[in-house]
C-alpha cells in the first residue's frame, strides 16, 4: 500500500486519529456538542459529500461566545481530519498545528492531562503531512508524551492507542515493534467506550498484524472494523491491501 492509502490508515487515530489515524475524543465524560458529533460521524462514515456542511458547523461552533478551550482543541482536530478527507493537506496541517499550539500552551498553564494527550493526538495527524525527518522526530516526541501520560493514568485510552501506533509505524531501528503493539491494543479493548474507539482499535490491530504478514488475522480485524463502519474509506483500503498481501 502506498501514497494516500498509507497516510489514510496511519492517520487513524482516524484518526483520527482519526481516526483519524483516525479519531476518538479525549474529552471527559460529557455530551459532545452536536457540531462535533456531526463532524465525527461524517468522518468515520466517509461521507465526503457532507464534509463541507460539517466544516461550516465547526466554524459556527468556534465562533460561539464562551466556547471552552477543550472544545476548541476538538474543533481543530476534527477540522483537520475533514480537510484531509477533502485532500486539502496544507489546510489540514495548519489546523493540526494550531491545535498543537493551543494544547501545549494550556498544558503548560494548567497541567491538565487532557491537553498533553490531545497535543500528542494532533501531532500524530500533523506529522504524516511532513517530511520524513520531521515524521521520525515527531514520532519520538509522541512516544515520550504517551509514556508521560500513561505514568499518570495507565488506563488512558488515547495514550495507550498512540503508544501502540507509534510501535506499529516506527521503523525497527527507531523502536518499532508491531508485536508489542498488538499486546497493548488487545489489552486496551476492554477500555473502549463506543464504536468509534473500537473501530480505531480494530483497524490498528489489522495494521499491526499486516506489518508482520499475518494476513488472516489482519483480515479478521478489518472485517470487525467494517462491521461497525462499512463505508469507511480507510478500512476498505486496508482490506484491499491485505487481500493483495501488501505490507
Amino acid at each position: 500500500m502506498s501514497g494516500p492509502a498509507v497516510k489514510g490508515v496511519v492517520c487513524l487515530l482516524l484518526v483520527l486519529l482519526a481516526g483519524q489515524v483516525g479519531a476518538q475524543s479525549t474529552l471527559p465524560d460529557s455530551p459532545l456538542p452536536a457540531e462535533l458529533v456531526l463532524a465525527r460521524d461524517i468522518h468515520f462514515s466517509s461521507q465526503t459529500g457532507r464534509v463541507e456542511d460539517a466544516l461550516k458547523a465547526l466554524d459556527s461552533l468556534e465562533r460561539k461566545d464562551g466556547t471552552d478551550i477543550r472544545i476548541l482543541c476538538e474543533i481543530l482536530f476534527y477540522r483537520g481530519l475533514l480537510l484531509l478527507d477533502l485532500e486539502r493537506g496544507d489546510e489540514a496541517s495548519m489546523a493540526f498545528q494550531q491545535g498543537i499550539e493551543v494544547c501545549r500552551k494550556e498544558y503548560e498553564s494548567e497541567g491538565d492531562l487532557f491537553y498533553l494527550v490531545q497535543e500528542a493526538l494532533l501531532k500524530s495527524q500533523w506529522m504524516m503531512l511532513q517530511k520524513t525527518s520531521v515524521l521520525i522526530r515527531t514520532g519520538s516526541e509522541i512516544r515520550k508524551i504517551s509514556e508521560r501520560a500513561l505514568d499518570e493514568d495507565p488506563g488512558n485510552f488515547t495514550a495507550r492507542l498512540l503508544s501502540a501506533q507509534g510501535l506499529i509505524n516506527a521503523p525497527p531501528l527507531f523502536g518499532g515493534n508491531p508485536v508489542e503493539a498488538v499486546e497493548i491494543l488487545e489489552d486496551t479493548i476492554p477500555l473502549a467506550e463506543d464504536e468509534y474507539e473500537l473501530f480505531t482499535l480494530y483497524l490498528s490491530l489489522a495494521d499491526a498484524r499486516r506489518k508482520k504478514k499475518a494476513w488472516d488475522e489482519a483480515g479478521q480485524w478489518v472485517r470487525r472494523a467494517l462491521a461497525l463502519f462499512p463505508e469507511n474509506r480507510n478500512a476498505l483500503e486496508m482490506g484491499d491491501a491485505i487481500r493483495r498481501r501488501e505490507k
